[in-house]
């Protein structure tokens, strides 16, 4: 067993490791992303894209499966599930994304909606030359999507993220406990132990801004599902 040390890892290793922590997330994601929207277009439209792109504007798929989603606690809200989508589409148009190894799943959510020749030119420009999603952002301009855009995030979304942080918050003792017992002083214990206070504190101030309230005189706040 190779004996453990303290001293710093080289620069070299650390973007050597970097990259392949980079490698694991791209796949990772991509691949999710991929599954789910071939899952969703499979379940809702026939496996037919064309039909996904022609969908009633009222349609309620997205909205109904991210409901049922966060009652498993699989917090995936509409507008995630739409870029899944968005992601197999691209798989299915463009070849896969083998042809761009350097770019991010932010590089390719970025031209979603944008004229397929157009995708395919921005993203092996950025591949060729390692832009950051910034640049991908500046070079693509003002976007035009053929497609319709993506449903505006909802009250409900945005309470669905605030639960997940919630829980988080919810393990605040066992991490300052873990914290505690892997050195970390009782003064930075108290001052860590505070800011999360202050930002469960405000998480719920968000929350009752967010949640709907009732027409006056019922004395009830409308559910937010």
């Amino acid at each position: 067993m190779p004996e453990a040390t303290t001293a710093a890892p080289s620069a070299e290793l650390v973007a050597l490791t970097a990259d392949k922590v980079c490698k694991l997330i791209r796949e990772n994601q991509l691949t999710l992303d991929i599954a789910t929207g071939r899952v969703i277009v499979e379940a809702f439209f026939g496996g037919d894209l064309d039909a996904w792109n022609k969908r009633n504007t009222g349609d309620q798929s997205l909205e109904a499966l991210a409901k049922v989603l966060e009652e498993k606690e699989a917090t995936w809200t509409e507008q995630r599930l739409y870029r899944s989508v968005r992601f197999y589409e691209q798989w299915k148009c463009l070849g896969n994304f083998e042809e761009w190894p350097k770019l991010m799943p932010s590089h390719f959510n970025k031209v979603q909606g944008l004229p397929w020749d157009r995708q395919r030119e921005l993203l092996t420009k950025a591949n060729a030359e390692g832009w950051s999603v910034a640049a991908l952002v500046a070079a693509a301009g003002p976007r035009k999507p053929e497609f319709p855009a993506a449903p505006a995030a909802s009250a409900r979304d945005a309470l669905r993220v605030l639960k997940t942080l919630e829980r988080s918050l919810d393990q605040r003792d066992h991490l300052l406990a873990d914290l505690s017992e892997a050195g970390l002083s009782a003064d930075s214990s108290e001052r860590l132990q505070n800011a999360l206070d202050a930002f469960r504190t405000e998480v719920g101030r968000v929350r009752g801004e967010l949640t709907p309230k009732a027409p006056a005189g019922t004395g009830k706040k409308t559910k937010v599902a």
